[in-house]
């Protein structure tokens, strides 16, 4: 273990050594860095035509756990998409379109994003999903299409392309 601490990303990009200070050292610079970060994101994202991808899962206890993603739809000087983790978001219970089309909504205006500078609404063909752009996103966000997660369908395209050959992978 030592000696893969001497390699690879820790060797590149940690210098110096030293203890890695515990969670209630930092608590009182959480809440500082937090509103740093936020207005940061905010200056950004202000003018910016935006895709906004959300992606969910359960955790552990059984709650629904959404990340909301926005990517610049311009690229910067390398000519690679910048993205940024905006909010997760936590539902104990269900989820259903309404909640979602909710969660989108607030995350725009916690970072006083234009409606009309979101270009596309990325997620799975979930049908909660389908029915949140579709009924509520689509007349909210003039400029946005929602555009199904192509993971999610070369997933599917792939799982039947294989199912005759499920003998052979056995």
């Amino acid at each position: 273990c030592r000696e893969s601490l001497r390699t690879g990303v820790f060797r590149d990009h940690v210098s110096g050594g030293g203890a890695i200070p515990a969670s209630n050292a930092l608590k009182p610079y959480i809440a500082d860095l937090f509103k740093t970060e936020t207005f940061n994101l905010k200056q950004q994202f202000s003018s910016r035509n935006l895709i906004v991808s959300l992606d969910e899962t359960t955790d552990p206890e059984g709650r629904y756990v959404c990340a909301l993603m926005f990517t610049h739809v311009t690229s910067d000087e390398k000519g690679r998409l910048k993205s940024f983790v905006a909010m997760t978001y936590y539902e104990r219970t269900t989820i259903d379109h309404a909640k979602i089309a909710r969660l989108v909504l607030d995350t725009l205006n916690i970072y006083s994003i234009p409606y009309e500078n979101v270009s596309a609404f990325c997620s799975d063909n979930v049908a909660y999903m389908l029915k949140a752009f579709r009924d509520v996103l689509s007349a909210i966000l003039p400029n946005g299409i929602h555009l199904a997660c192509l993971a999610r369908v070369m997933n599917l395209v792939c799982k039947d392309y294989l199912e005759p050959f499920s003998a052979i992978q056995k």
